[in-house]
């Protein structure tokens, strides 16, 4: 029984570890570098608007990795010259410019796009979760706090234990 229990100490000691460095690197790419924060070429965005109705609806997340390009029917995230990200389908390419349309658009977007302003493809949608996502971005402070202060009771209870 000591020994489980040292192993579920010793394994809430790493997730809170690799959670609070996910937090500190997420945080200082975010509000020091004023960037969108990557991690293995992954990225994610909440969706708020319904151009890509039906298969990506508003307050899902999406997760987004970085390419060197990207095909015809990809789905891809990008940031607007209004300073918007827009996540729409890639309808045709014309010497590494990208055309856009949302599913549930009428129109195509009226400007090409290259890498420079793509995020990423959209590799998975988690339906309905961009809701929760948002309510822990807008509270970092709250949840790197918490990370502390539970970092602070393992490393206590596990001293304790040693002793």
């Amino acid at each position: 029984m000591k020994v489980i229990k040292k192993i579920i100490i010793s394994l809430l000691s790493i997730i809170v570890i690799f959670l609070f460095l996910i937090t500190c690197f997420f945080a200082y790419q975010k509000i020091v570098l004023k960037k969108v924060p990557y991690i293995f070429s992954y990225t994610s965005f909440i969706n708020t608007g319904t151009s890509m109705l039906p298969y990506i609806e508003t307050g899902d997340l999406v997760i987004v990795k970085k390419e060197k390009s990207y095909q015809k029917d990809d789905i891809i995230s990008f940031i607007t010259d209004e300073g918007f990200v827009n996540t729409h389908r890639v309808i045709s390419i014309n010497n590494n410019y990208y055309k856009t349309k949302g599913d549930n658009n009428k129109f195509s977007d009226s400007l090409e796009i290259n890498n420079e302003v793509i995020y990423g493809k959209v590799v998975y949608v988690i339906h309905g979760f961009g809701y929760v996502y948002n309510f822990l971005l807008n509270n970092y402070l709250y949840i790197f706090i918490g990370l502390i202060v539970l970092s602070i009771i393992v490393i206590i209870f596990h001293g304790r234990k040693r002793k």
